[in-house]
């Protein structure tokens, strides 16, 4: 058996049990098909995900890496510092235009390896109120069915990355500011130590308060961070100044819109990420950042077609009714959608704005209906 896997972990069951696990681990991994970055972005194009192919080229890429590195290292017993570091990808854009729900696709419904997605907001300081860093450990073990082999070779998603900023950024959005910064750079620095690999202790908070249960290597566990940052064009147009050497104010502070454009300079600058709060050390953990654009009209109503309507429509087709909607409806949907700048989110929830009172006169009564809702 493969020597990197078959060891023993902190506190283990009966061995037997631990090498039962390494096992299971070592077969999963075997499983996985050895696709090229071009053959994990069709197999995205087949699940209906829509647009943001510079994005999906990058994470696609950052996958096979990731497979290819595991592979290397549990199967090839080749020494990890004799491979490539780890490929941890941070991706930037605005609500609704796709970010996490790309990445638990990629990871969780198409390698499916273990995939936990944490919202950073409620994350604060070691010993302090709130959930720690290491907790998110658990919560990736818990996603492998408590298996810690398998567990080692997931991915941690972090979720509105952007909120863990330090309160002394330039930038605030809302909660932040307070007198005590607890949920910025000090839940940064622990971050950090878990992007950097080594032994870590998985901890959770039960009702009995802090308790720490195993340990977990970090060394082949990446991380997809996902933020709208809000507020960082505003900084990134000030870093990039203009042809005669001074830099232009920004007049928008705090009310530019959720929807925004980015160039690829502008989010590759440390600097930029740094005075809206975030250590450079971290930022500079990540091998690719990316930008995701707002999603453009077409795209909202080929998610609307393809993703969000069906699903509607089986609802309705279990109830007994046939639901049609027609297209001036559909782009009265869009128009307002983008009108809110809530992107491919917003589309679902101005449906069931639209669909909850037909629902409520019709569910339960097992009558065939064909209905154009009336709007």
């Amino acid at each position: 058996m493969e020597n990197q896997i078959s060891q023993p972990a902190a506190n283990p069951a009966p061995q037997e049990k631990q090498i039962d696990k390494a096992r299971i681990a070592l077969t999963n991994l075997r499983s996985i098909v050895d696709w090229s970055p071009k053959e994990l972005f069709r197999h995205l194009d087949h699940t209906g995900y829509i647009g943001q192919v510079e994005t999906r080229k990058k994470l696609c890429l950052m996958a096979y890496r990731h497979i290819r590195r595991l592979k290397d290292h549990y199967l090839k017993n080749i020494p990890l510092d004799k491979l490539p570091p780890k490929s941890n990808v941070l991706m930037v854009g605005p609500t609704g235009c796709g970010k996490t729900f790309l990445a638990e696709l990629l990871f969780g419904q198409i390698l499916q390896i273990p995939v936990v997605s944490v919202d950073m907001t409620g994350f604060v300081e070691t010993g302090y109120v709130g959930r720690c860093v290491s907790e998110i450990l658990f919560d990736l073990l818990n996603a492998a069915d408590e298996n810690p082999y398998w567990a080692k070779m997931g991915i941690c998603i972090l979720d509105e990355f952007d909120k863990i900023a330090a309160s002394g950024s330039n930038i605030r959005f809302g909660g932040a500011g307070t007198t005590k910064d607890v949920s910025g750079y000090g839940v940064q620095r622990g971050l950090l130590k878990l992007i950097d690999g080594g032994l870590h202790e998985v901890e959770s908070r039960g009702p009995g308060g802090h308790q720490s249960e195993k340990s977990m290597e970090t060394d082949c566990i990446s991380f997809v961070a996902c933020g709208a940052f809000t507020g960082i064009s505003e900084l990134a147009v000030s870093e990039r100044g203009s042809d005669f050497g001074f830099k232009p104010s920004c007049k928008h502070t705090r009310t530019q819109g959720i929807a925004y454009e980015l160039s690829q300079d502008d989010i590759s600058s440390v600097e930029v990420f740094s005075k809206y709060g975030f250590l450079p050390e971290l930022i500079g953990r990540f091998n690719s950042i990316t930008h995701l654009h707002p999603l453009a009209k077409n795209e909202l109503m080929e998610i609307l077609k393809k993703n969000v309507l069906p699903k509607y429509k089986k609802e309705f087709e279990r109830e007994g009714h046939k639901l049609s909607v027609p297209k001036k409806i559909m782009e009265q949907i869009i128009t307002k959608a983008i009108k809110r700048k809530t992107g491919a989110r917003g589309i679902s929830l101005l449906l069931t704005e639209y669909f909850e009172y037909k629902a409520f006169e019709l569910f339960g009564q097992n009558n065939n209906d064909n209905s154009d809702m009336p709007f």
